[in-house]
Order: C-alpha cells, then sequence, then structure tokens
C-alpha cells in the first residue's frame, strides 16, 4: 500500500510540473550535463575496447603467420640446404615474436582493456542514482506543496500540517542523500571514464611502439645478410632451333612422259600458244590446221537445242538461260 500511495505522488507531481514548466536548478543542470559526458565516454570506450581486443589479436597474428611461412617454404620440392635453414630461421622467428606478443599483450590487457571494462560496468549505476534521486525530488516536492497548501488555509489543519511536515522532513533528508550519492556516482565515473580512455591509448601506442622494435632487433639479428637459396640450373636443356631449308619440287614421272607423248610438236603441240603474251584468238589464229597436215579436221558435237544455243553476238555457243 505504501508504494502504490508513493507511485501515485510521484505522477501527481510529475504531471503538475509538466503543465507548469518548472525550470530546473543550476545543480540539476550540471548533473544533467556530467551525465551526458559519461554516456559519451561509454559509447567511445566500447568502441575503443573493441580495437584493443583486435590489436592483441593483430599481435598474436604476426607471429603466427611467420611460423606457417617457414613451415610452408620447408616443403618446397628440391630446396637446397641454404633454404631450408632460412625456412627453420622464419619458423623460430615466428616463434620468439609469438612469445613477445604475448608479454606486449599483458600489458594492453592490465593497461588498457581492464580498465575500460572496469569503467564500463560502473556506468549503470549512473542511471540507477539518476532514477532514485529523481523519485526523492519527485516525493520532496509533493509533500513540500502539502504543506504549504494546509499552511495557506483559513482553519488550519495542526495534526495534518504536523503529520505532513514530519513527512516532509524525511523526504527532504532522502533527497539529500539521493543527491549526493548521484553525484558522487557522476563524478567517480567521469574521472573513471576519461582516464580509462587516456590510459588504453597510451598503453596501445607505447605496446606498439616497444613490440615493433623488439621485433625489428631480433629479425635484424637473425636475416642479416640473408640471400635468396635460389639457383639457376636449367633442369630441361632446350634443343637448337631447327633450319627451314628450301624446298624444291620435282614433277612425277607421269608428268615428263606424258609431255614426251602428248605435248610435242609432231602432236601439234605450241608452246608460244600458251604464252601469257598471246591471247587465245591468236593462238588459234597461229595454229596450222588440222587439212594441212592429211588429217581431217576435227567437229565438235551438237550441243542439245535443249540446254544450248547460238550467242550471234558474241559467236559462241552458251547455256541457255530461258526457254
Amino acid at each position: 500500500m505504501k508504494y502504490f500511495r508513493g507511485m501515485s505522488h510521484r505522477i501527481t507531481q510529475a504531471i503538475k510540473e509538466k503543465i507548469r514548466r518548472k525550470k530546473r536548478s543550476e545543480e540539476d543542470d550540471q548533473l544533467q550535463d556530467t551525465r551526458k559526458r559519461i554516456y559519451e565516454y561509454e559509447k567511445i570506450s566500447k568502441r575503443f575496447r573493441s580495437k584493443l581486443c583486435r590489436a592483441t589479436k593483430l599481435l598474436n597474428e604476426l607471429g603466427q603467420l611467420l611460423k606457417e611461412v617457414g613451415n610452408e617454404y620447408q616443403l618446397v620440392p628440391d630446396l637446397n640446404p641454404e633454404g631450408a635453414q632460412l625456412g627453420r630461421d622464419i619458423y623460430f622467428a615466428g616463434v620468439e615474436i609469438l612469445q613477445s606478443a604475448e608479454e606486449h599483450r599483458r600489458n594492453l590487457k592490465e593497461n588498457g582493456i581492464d580498465l575500460l571494462n572496469h569503467f564500463l560496468s560502473g556506468t549503470k549505476e549512473v542511471e540507477r542514482a539518476k532514477n532514485v534521486h529523481r523519485k526523492r525530488q519527485l516525493e520532496h516536492d509533493f509533500y513540500n506543496e502539502k504543506v504549504l497548501e494546509l499552511e495557506a488555509q483559513k482553519t488550519k489543519d495542526v495534526v495534518r500540517i504536523g503529520r505532513n511536515t514530519a513527512k516532509l522532513q524525511l523526504q527532504r533528508a532522502q533527497l539529500w542523500n539521493a543527491a549526493e550519492e548521484d553525484k558522487a556516482i557522476c563524478t567517480k565515473l567521469h574521472f573513471e571514464g576519461k582516464k580509462a580512455i587516456d590510459v588504453s591509448v597510451v598503453a596501445i601506442s607505447r605496446v606498439f611502439c616497444n613490440f615493433f622494435r623488439d621485433s625489428t632487433v631480433r629479425l635484424s639479428q637473425r636475416f642479416m645478410g640473408t640471400s635468396s637459396p635460389g639457383t639457376n640450373e636449367l633442369i630441361l636443356s632446350p634443343r637448337p632451333v631447327a633450319v627451314a631449308l628450301p624446298v624444291s619440287f620435282s614433277p612425277p614421272p607421269q608428268t615428263e612422259k606424258y609431255v614426251e607423248e602428248f605435248c610435242s610438236p609432231q602432236q601439234g603441240f605450241d608452246e608460244n600458244a600458251f604464252s601469257p603474251r598471246t591471247s587465245t584468238r591468236e593462238s588459234r589464229a597461229c595454229q596450222t590446221p588440222d587439212w594441212t597436215r592429211g588429217r581431217k579436221p576435227r567437229r565438235a558435237s551438237p550441243l542439245p537445242p535443249a540446254q544450248y544455243h547460238f550467242d550471234q553476238r558474241k559467236g559462241t555457243p552458251a547455256l541457255r538461260t530461258r526457254f
């Protein structure tokens, strides 16, 4: 019953303040500004924490990467002793970097991630203290107005005034405690948030500086003067380039026999008739007729009238295309 009575008092007072548009005090404005900065620190701290976690994984991955490269390089076929030694050096360099990374990761966790986690775990207290302070403020204002209303009446009820005045004194004490607790929590978290962010940034800068400096010294000592272990020996020797020989053409035997039998002057063959400088008509005009050599002139076989006709303009038979 007491819980519901207090809730009704707070709801009533909150409605009255909204209607009257009550202005906040200067102390309340300072508290509100401090809470806003704490909420901003909370967002930044969450982003920084994720980046620090990525940094710790990165330190570990660098050493692991060198180990894998060294192992895979030793599996290369036909690797000479110098190459095998280089693969072992890369592997052990990765082991040393992993050991160094473990130390730097521990430093980064203690001086960065743990501080941010501690601050982020306490940000919930800001909202809780704010809600308690708000409740005490509403109840205090409710009893304060009630006492003022009772005292303003003509017929004063001394009993009610005394009872509500006692409740007002109790609420005033509780309000003071809630306000001081709210201010203490905001002040503490504001300091812790700013410190956690500053220290984490300094920690990650120092860790990376020391890590890369140590890694550079170790790698330079191990790989000083290292050269490529490869060789220039040829596994498959090339053959000499083949020289293109001139191609000579010899006519087949039957061609010479054909020329002797059928292309001799006795058979009426004239070489000038097939010269490219003489035309067909000139070659025909220069040929000796067959009837002068005791032969009968050759007659062409008649052409089928359905397929050929005599072209009078050209003076030669032509294929009939129209019927």
